[in-house]
This record gives C-alpha cells, sequence and structure tokens, in this order.
C-alpha cells in the first residue's frame, strides 16, 4: 500500500527573526573602518540603501523627520564609528532627508 504525501510549502522565515532594517545599519557601521567612511559618505551604496530602508520603516511608522534623523544618528553613536565618523554621519542626515521627503 502507498502512502500519499501531500507537500506543504516551506514556513517563512518569521518577521522577528530576521535583522532589522535598524540593526543592519547598526552592523554595517560597526563593520567600517575609519579608513572607510569617507569613501562611505561619497558613495550611494549599501550603506546608503541600509540608511533610506531606515527612513522608510520609521516613516511609515509615523515618525516625524527629526526623530528619524536622531534615531539615524543614535544608531551611529551605537555603532561606536571611530574617529572622524561626523563627516559620515552628516551624510547620513542628508540622505535620511532626502528619503523622508522624497516625492516618487
Amino acid at each position: 500500500m502507498r502512502r500519499s504525501v501531500s507537500l506543504l510549502p516551506l514556513p517563512a522565515v518569521p518577521t522577528s527573526l530576521r535583522p532589522s532594517p535598524d540593526e543592519l545599519l547598526r552592523q554595517a557601521l560597526a563593520d567600517l573602518a575609519p579608513s572607510q567612511y569617507e569613501a562611505a559618505a561619497a558613495g550611494r551604496g549599501p550603506l546608503h540603501e541600509k540608511v533610506c530602508a531606515v527612513v522608510d520603516e520609521m516613516r511609515a511608522e509615523g515618525m516625524k523627520p527629526e526623530h528619524v534623523v536622531l534615531a539615524v544618528k543614535g544608531i551611529a553613536f551605537e555603532a561606536r564609528m571611530g574617529p572622524g565618523g561626523w563627516k559620515l554621519i552628516d551624510t547620513m542626515v542628508k540622505w535620511c532627508l532626502e528619503q523622508y521627503f522624497k516625492t516618487s
């Protein structure tokens, strides 16, 4: 006698197990060496994308732009960025505001 096996779809990874955008940004900043700050600020690469993801999430939660900026600065502080990180943080603030007020 043959058994019938039904194939069920695999369950999705629970949202609570996925890193949040702010955790991903914090880790990306922590992984940057101070010698990489200038290059990260000059480009619109992975770090820019992570900042934008944080902004999108916070904006969707109804946060005001000034609170989003403070939160992103807080993430940078928590990542323990080394000397010279202020220029990158200034650039990240600019990215926050551009993303928050993006019209498209």
